[in-house]
């Protein structure tokens, strides 16, 4: 999201949401000591190293056609997580903990916001445009005022 605002790019709600919650849920985990929630960060640590090393490929011009299936894995990156982090719930430790509570609804809160955002990314993103060059804006992507070039 950094790298897009010093380009100049749109920055989407998608990464606007991911990267103010993030730090959140990975600040409860820290503090709480909540296991479960390793599960997403690790999930998502893999898938962002997948994703750098599409978007290093794509910047030194080579065009690999792995986009869509970045976006699955990290949509199933939720659901896995979903999955796998929902018997915590029943836990002794967590019921009887109203922090370690609210870190766990957070957590399904914000990730269930996220998967949300990707859902209709992926939509939009193969099933919505036509072409590349006449495709609308993704909706929910904030433009950014263009900046008068010095010379």
């Amino acid at each position: 999201t950094v790298w897009l605002v010093l380009k100049d790019k749109p920055v989407s709600l998608l990464q606007t949401f991911h990267h103010f919650g993030a730090p959140w849920d990975v600040y409860l985990a820290i503090v709480l000591k909540n296991e479960g929630m390793w599960i997403f960060v690790s999930f998502n640590s893999f898938i962002h190293t997948v994703m750098y090393t599409y978007f290093s490929f794509t910047a030194a011009g080579i065009r690999v056609p792995a986009k869509p299936l970045i976006t699955v894995l990290q949509i199933c990156q939720f659901v896995f997580g979903f999955i796998l982090v929902y018997p915590y719930y029943n836990v002794p430790c967590y019921k009887e903990s109203q922090a370690m509570m609210f870190s766990w609804v957070y957590n399904y809160a914000y990730v269930g916001g996220v998967l949300a955002l990707f859902l209709h990314f992926f939509y939009q993103d193969n099933f919505t445009r036509k072409t590349r060059k006449d495709a609308p804006p993704i909706q929910g992507a904030v433009p950014r005022e263009k900046k008068p070039k010095v010379t």
